[in-house]
């Protein structure tokens, strides 16, 4: 499929694939093979897997299979709709690992129409820069709510990033963020660069239409979010399943606290090297610092 991507424009793949891997996601074959699709310009999407219960029916936690545990595809758990049309009462199936986000297709259709079409292609030329719009010419951001079976559902606005970061505000949509190129993957204090090296063309064949291999390296000190976004990271508290706070606090709790957030302006620096001034960076090395920024 790599290898006929450009060929045949492929440009999704599903995965129902859950191996019980013990590696991480640096390493672990399906992970990287998943990797490489994305870095081709692939949005690959994956199961995670039936090893959310244990024998004696208790829940298991971090239980995602592989390649579902790599940061860079969309991964899919199993929903339990209590065979009724509301979703106060939607839960995650027991066999299911969590992690579930809330969506629409009507409020990513909605988005999708208000954004610039040349942006994937920007990205792989290397045009767009952080901060840059992604709204198309006239257009504007919708407004970030839909309607679903006659409720009223908040768009989350919110984004985990390097595993522990949580951002969000409308920034995230209307600007480039640079840990949208698909090459980049960005977790637990590293930052990974994976290409692909394509065949030459010839007479009959246009060049950079076959991955001929990949090749995967530590990315370069870079911008890696924009002024503008707001951070929420402090807002989450510590992680507790019972209480329902840090990462599981639930969406919409954190969706209405938007507006505690932290706009990242300038000199604010976080630990796991993500440097912000003007914009945030990851660096080399862990920095300790403070943070500043406008309510």
């Amino acid at each position: 499929m790599l290898y006929h991507a450009k060929e045949y424009n492929i440009r999704v793949m599903n995965l129902s694939l859950a191996a019980d891997s013990t590696e991480t996601w640096q390493t672990d074959p399906l992970a990287l093979a998943a990797r490489s699709a994305v870095a081709a310009g692939i949005t690959v999407v994956v199961a995670a897997g039936n090893f959310g219960q244990s024998s004696t029916g208790s829940d298991i936690y971090g239980a995602i299979g592989s390649p579902g545990h790599g940061p860079s595809v969309i991964t899919v758990g199993s929903v339990n709709l209590k065979g009724t049309l509301a979703r106060v009462d939607d839960g995650v199936n027991n066999f299911s690992p969590r992690g579930p986000t809330r969506g629409t297709s009507i409020g990513a259709l909605r988005l999708a129409l208000a954004l610039r079409t040349d942006i994937g292609a920007a990205i792989n030329a290397g045009s767009i820069g952080a901060g840059a719009t992604l709204l198309a010419p006239g257009a504007a951001m919708p407004l970030p709510v839909s309607t679903i079976d006659g409720e009223t559902v908040n768009w989350s606005q919110l984004i985990f990033a390097g595993d522990s970061h949580l951002l969000g505000g409308p920034a995230l949509f209307t600007s480039y963020q640079p840990i949208y190129d698909p090459r980049l993957t960005w977790a637990s204090g590293v930052l990974r660069k994976r290409s692909a090296v394509c065949w030459p063309g010839s007479n009959s064949v246009a060049a950079n239409t076959y991955a001929k291999h990949f090749i995967d390296l530590t990315a370069p000190n870079q911008t890696l979010i924009s002024a503008g976004v707001r951070s929420l990271t402090a807002l989450l508290g510590a992680t507790s399943l019972n209480q329902g706070s840090g990462l599981f606090m639930p969406a919409d709790v954190l969706t209405g606290r938007l507006g505690s957030g932290i706009v990242l302006t300038q000199g604010m620096v976080l630990s796991e090297g993500l440097v912000l001034s003007e914009s945030g960076g990851l660096a080399s090395a862990p920095r300790p610092g403070a943070a500043r920024g406008e309510p």
